[in-house]
């Protein structure tokens, strides 16, 4: 899929599409216009787009329509590139000219994948300054995947633009909770304004979710200082305490720090950011049992926090209630499905509880996921798939997996035991 990035400036050149001595097919025209696109070289993307499309095969492919659009809008075409990507969108059962045996023996195009159609179309439509439009376009990305990051970051940007800041608030913390690793401040700063204090507040309630105690602070004393040089923005009584608490996070003073998130939630009962943080301030005291009384009221709050679906989830664990644990863990995954750490603490406890194909699938989603959370590493869900291989007598597919583990961690002992093992089969 390609996504979306900030437009550079147009070339009054044309540019033709050099496939070399590759055959002229749509697949080649399609390749190169991507790779292109990567390279930002967008006005020779458009034209291998073009060339593409002379094909019948590639107009039925919606991803280089795609294509076709994320070039024009660069290009600042943003009516043309609109009419491409609603060319994508159209297309119903698409088919991709240039990958097969993706799924079933199939190179079509999934429904859930067409989430990146309506992103670029929206991100298009707010370009033109159809803030509405481009709003509800963006709705219909987001409800094929609920955990894009950047589309809750333009989502947020368009909420600040109708003056629905709350709303704005969520969508940003949502953004940064999503794609932890995403620096929208560089990646996107054209669309954040000077003077956006709610998208620092909301990267800092991002970080804070995950535990990136630094990194929040960093954001809130940004927060901070446009809203003092602003009096026309009102200072949130249970915001000072909370970031007053994130600081003694930081400062590993929990005892402080779960002080300071009382008198947050204290001012502001309904505060699920709050809560959350109390929560796990309890859980690293190992309160346990409190810190899910916290999640809990955290979720009252904020149903689909799957932040809090997934720390429930541990202290469940830690609690040896494993049914619980998967219970939430599942909460969570319905909310972010691509939540890496969680699908990986699914396979463990499916494992323990001898669900082998179950923890299977999860192992995979895991590898295949988005790390969320942190604290879990590729590798070790590689070894979770290889160990339940294992117990599945799937030995051949045990050792591909084993061998895969160790090219990361090669000195990781329980894989070379593992490995051991398997060679006396």
């Amino acid at each position: 899929m390609v996504l979306f990035l900030p437009q550079v400036a147009r070339s009054q050149s044309v540019i033709a599409c050099n496939i070399g001595s590759l055959p002229s097919q749509p697949a080649n025209y399609k390749l190169r216009g991507s790779s292109q696109l990567r390279l930002n070289k967008n006005e020779e993307a458009l034209d291998c787009f073009r060339q593409a499309l002379k094909d019948p095969r590639a107009n039925k492919d919606p991803e280089v329509w795609n294509g076709l659009g994320v070039a024009l809008a660069r290009l600042r075409m943003f009516e043309d590139a609109i009419a491409a990507y609603n060319n994508a969108i159209n297309i119903q059962n698409g088919v991709a000219v240039d990958r097969v045996n993706r799924v079933g023996n199939s190179n079509r195009v999934l429904p859930e994948d067409y989430y990146i159609f309506w992103f670029n179309k929206a991100t298009a439509q707010g370009d033109l300054g159809r803030t509405e439009e481009a709003l509800a376009t963006l709705n219909k990305s987001i409800n094929l995947r609920a955990n894009y990051g950047p589309a809750w970051f333009y989502r947020g940007v368009y909420l600040r633009r109708l003056g629905r800041d709350n709303d704005a608030a969520i969508a940003y913390t949502k953004a940064t909770a999503f794609a932890p690793e995403l620096s929208y401040s560089l990646l996107y700063k054209e669309q954040i304004a000077g003077d956006d204090f709610l998208f620092w507040q909301g990267q800092g309630v991002g970080y804070t979710r995950i535990g990136r105690y630094k990194a929040a602070r960093a954001a809130f004393n940004r927060s901070e200082e446009i809203r003092q040089a602003r009096p026309d923005i009102p200072n949130q009584e249970n915001y000072a305490f909370y970031y007053e608490g994130v600081k003694f996070l930081d400062e590993a003073n929990n005892e402080q720090a779960l002080i300071a998130f009382d008198k947050s939630t204290q001012v502001k009962p309904d505060f699920a950011e709050g809560w959350h943080a109390k929560g796990n301030t309890l859980s690293n005291l190992g309160r346990y049992k409190q810190a899910i009384a916290s999640y809990d009221q955290a979720i009252k709050f904020d149903p689909n926090l799957h932040n809090s679906w997934f720390e429930r989830g541990i202290a469940y664990s830690r609690l040896k209630q494993p049914q619980a644990a998967l219970s939430s863990y599942r909460k969570a995954i319905d909310i972010a499905s691509n939540f890496a750490e969680a699908w990986h603490n699914s396979g463990k406890i499916l494992y323990d509880l001898n669900r082998y194909p179950e923890a299977l699938i999860a192992f995979n989603r895991a590898i295949a996921g988005e790390s969320l959370r942190g604290g879990i590493e590729p590798y070790e869900s590689l070894f979770g798939k290889s160990v339940t291989l294992y117990a599945m007598k799937r030995y051949s597919d045990a050792n591909i997996a084993v061998n895969k583990t160790l090219k990361l961690k090669p000195n990781f002992k329980a894989a070379i035991g593992l490995r051991d093992r398997l060679r006396t089969r």
